[in-house]
């Protein structure tokens, strides 16, 4: 769950960020972002359409220093077909993220990634 996900105890609340996102005016990804409110308690919805979500973090002093991702590939389902302007049931990856401020988790995040746009790399040493 992610209040799990987030170590949040009974009764802290969160601010949930819905972004669809575009690559040449097309839709790729539908971010859902969960951020504890007492990392940012005077967080709105205009500072981060303005700044973006991670310089509006910087704002309230509040530094992504490292995150860890898992992949998965899904079908699409109906409700982020509509949004990403492709068939429910079309290929796509499902991404988790949780970010982190020293120790302090300040982000986790699952997105839908449209499976003929994603593209994953690793450099290996």
């Amino acid at each position: 769950s992610i209040r799990e996900a987030l170590r949040l105890k009974e009764g802290e609340e969160v601010f949930w960020v819905k972004r669809v996102r575009y690559m040449d005016n097309e839709a790729y990804t539908v971010e859902n972002s969960y951020i504890p409110v007492e990392f940012a308690p005077e967080m709105t919805d205009e500072l981060i359409r303005t700044n973006g979500l991670y310089k509006t973090l910087q704002l309230f002093q509040v530094f992504p220093e490292r995150a860890i991702e898992s992949f998965s590939a899904v079908s699409l389902k109906e409700n982020d077909s509509q949004l990403l302007g492709v068939e429910a049931g079309e290929a796509a990856i499902y991404l988790t993220r949780i970010t982190y401020s020293g120790i302090n988790i300040i982000e986790y995040c699952q997105s839908v990634v449209r499976g003929d746009v994603f593209q994953y790399t690793v450099e290996l040493s």
